[in-house]
């Protein structure tokens, strides 16, 4: 009951059944009526009643004639009453010789009116039913048929009747094999859930393709696919924790063995020395997990809707918020940019990437060095440039940087390896691009962050 009650393919191929053969009774139940209605315009069928009835008088005297009309009267309207889908009504007799005398007349319509009293289109009525009327005559006979006029709506009902009984009759013939065809079809598929149903939560191999069956080939390849994404996934988070918790053992140790010293000091300035150590590692384990926790939120959170920014103002407040940075290493932070560039970004991820970019700027800079900041809105397109004069970064290390935890050979062991890391996966959400290239005119490095302007 539960598949008939959901979604289903058997369902949806049996209702499609259904509902061609609803299709094919409504046209066919049409068609008929179409051809009842020429019929009824040409009188074809009840001409040829009356002139079969007519023939078979030849040679009969009046008496003959009487009996022999009384037995087509009694068999035609037995057949009509017998019918599978009988008309309403019966036919109705009248012959007269040829000098006017009545010779035979159905005692359901007896007396009748005049036959010329029919209408244009040879209809009258007589004793409240309308009759079509259809004469035919020879030299020695005069034979009028009257038949009951059946509305459009009784002569549709009729044949909807009729060819519905032949529709149920081929209902089970036809639905019957069609479903059974599609269950037999969607045993494969059945069978491959089984499969991917008995596996353990950690098993990401590849699943087995049915054979036989292409029209599976594609969802067991997507499926695939991915198991693939997955794997290589897992092994990324693996490989994250590992790494995250190597990076942290350092300055934890720091800590740990800075706590120590601090605690068996013999002196005021050996307890200070121990103490600004102290306070340094703990800050750098305090921004590893900052930058951790910043990571996995850009990788895990929903977009944010994007938001009217002043890009200017935003990049001044990011200079300012890291201006106690770059005093302490003796370096200089400026801003070249238009007074203010107003665009629609996600206010978050851009933020994310300016305090990264410039991070990493002071802290690969030389002491004394400068970090230039620079905005351009052109052709279309925004650019975020920050440059540093630090020793740059060899043209083969310029992927790699922006995986986690790497360090380039060229900057020593500074930083935690998750800056540039972050500003990937931020520049992502603002549908940009990253690149790196030489400072023009002089050492260093500058980081380029692209994307495209509001409309």
């Amino acid at each position: 009951m539960k598949h008939w009650l959901g979604p289903s393919l058997l369902r949806r191929t049996v209702l499609a059944l259904l509902a061609a053969l609803l299709l094919v009774w409504v046209v066919l139940s049409l068609k008929d009526f179409l051809t009842f209605k020429q019929d009824v315009r040409d009188r074809e069928s009840f001409g040829k009643i009356a002139q079969a009835t007519l023939n078979a008088l030849q040679g009969m005297d009046a008496a003959q004639a009487r009996v022999a009309l009384l037995a087509a009267d009694r068999q035609y309207n037995e057949l009509r009453r017998n019918a599978e889908n009988a008309a309403p009504g019966s036919l109705l007799f009248q012959l007269r010789s040829a000098d006017g005398s009545v010779v035979y007349e159905s005692v359901a319509g007896a007396p009748f009116p005049d036959a010329s009293g029919a209408s244009p289109s040879g209809e009258i009525e007589h004793k409240g039913t309308r009759y079509w009327v259809m004469t035919q005559e020879d030299a020695r006979w005069r034979l009028v048929v009257w038949v009951p006029v059946v509305s459009d709506a009784t002569a549709m009902a009729l044949i909807g009747q009729d060819i519905l009984g032949y529709l149920l009759v081929a209902l089970p013939f036809v639905v019957l094999p069609m479903a059974l065809a599609v269950w037999l079809g969607l045993r494969p598929l059945r069978s491959l859930t089984r499969q991917i149903a008995r596996r353990r939560p950690d098993d990401l191999t590849p699943l087995e393709e049915p054979t036989g069956y292409v029209e599976l080939a594609p969802l067991v390849d997507a499926a695939n696919v991915l198991l693939e994404r997955s794997r290589h996934q897992r092994a990324l988070e693996q490989s994250f924790v590992q790494d995250a918790a190597h990076e942290l053992k350092t300055p934890l140790a720091v800590v740990a063995a800075q706590a120590h010293v601090l605690a068996h000091a013999r002196d005021e300035a050996q307890r200070q020395a121990a103490q600004r150590a102290l306070e340094q590692g703990v800050q750098r384990a305090s921004h590893q997990v900052n930058q951790l926790l910043m990571l996995a939120a850009l990788e895990h959170a929903a977009h944010q809707p994007p938001q009217a920014v002043d890009l200017v103002e935003m990049a001044r407040e990011t200079l300012i918020e890291l201006e106690p940075l770059a005093t302490g290493r003796g370096s200089t932070l400026a801003l070249q940019s238009p007074d203010e560039m107003m665009e629609t970004v996600d206010a978050d991820a851009l933020r994310l990437v300016l305090v990264n970019l410039v991070r990493n700027a002071i802290q690969h800079g030389v002491d004394g060095g400068s970090v230039e900041v620079s905005l351009v809105h052109q052709g279309g397109r925004v650019t975020l440039a920050v440059a540093d004069d630090g020793p740059g970064i060899p043209a083969h290390e310029r992927l790699l940087v922006f995986d986690r935890f790497y360090r380039s050979g060229s900057s020593g062991s500074k930083g935690s390896g998750l800056g540039l890391a972050i500003v990937q996966r931020a520049a992502q959400r603002l549908n940009a691009q990253v690149s790196i290239a030489d400072r023009p005119g002089g050492q260093g490095t500058v980081f380029m962050v692209t994307w495209p302007a509001a409309a």
